[in-house]
């Protein structure tokens, strides 16, 4: 086995194991809280949200230089982690704080923005997880891209969401920005 290998192996368990620990921390944070629906909503809107940028990371990492080749896998598990922690999060708001009543949840997502942003990213999510089934596809190439201003969204409601925005919001907005105006570049460049 190559050293490649090797390194590929260490950081593919590196990141499950980061998954496990935010389960953990999680399921720990919610136990030990009087407000478990907000608890719920702030693990893994949190998680979710740095899963879908690590992914969405890395696929750029990977298409800029050769050298990242090891982290192939790793935007496809991080997205797939991302889908789990932000699937929990949509259930959270379906099940717990809505109580399954569909009118309730239409009339809310419609009057509050943050929740439409929130939805919308939550679409593009599930779009980018089908499209990835068949990767050559030409689905998938769209919703590659796509995925960053899924992020773009997600990131606007994580910020939105917010009484008062700190800089933990302030960040992933401008991350997400950065990230959407790097592959906006990348897109340019290549059809020129």
């Amino acid at each position: 086995m190559g050293i490649k290998k090797i390194l590929s192996f260490i950081i593919v368990v590196f990141v499950h194991i980061i998954f496990i620990c935010c389960l953990i921390f999680s399921f720990y944070e919610v136990q030990n809280s009087a407000n478990k629906i907000k608890e719920i909503y702030t693990y893994s809107g949190l998680f979710g949200l740095y899963f879908f940028a690590s992914s969405l990371s890395f696929a750029m990492l990977n298409r800029i230089r050769a050298i990242f080749n090891l982290f192939q896998v790793i935007p496809k598990i991080c997205g797939n982690y991302a889908l789990i922690f932000i699937t929990l999060h949509f259930l959270n708001f379906i099940i717990l704080d809505s109580k399954l009543s569909p009118g309730f949840i239409l009339k809310e997502i419609a009057l509050k923005s943050f929740l439409l942003l929130g939805f919308s990213g939550f679409i593009v999510m599930i779009f980018i997880f089908f499209a990835s089934l068949k990767k050559q596809s030409r689905a998938f190439l769209i919703t590659r891209n796509l995925g960053y201003i899924g992020l773009l969204l997600a990131s606007l409601h994580y910020f939105y969401a917010q009484k008062v925005a700190l800089l933990p919001q302030y960040f992933m907005l401008i991350f997400s920005i950065i990230l959407l105006l790097v592959r906006a570049f990348f897109l340019l460049k290549n059809k020129s």
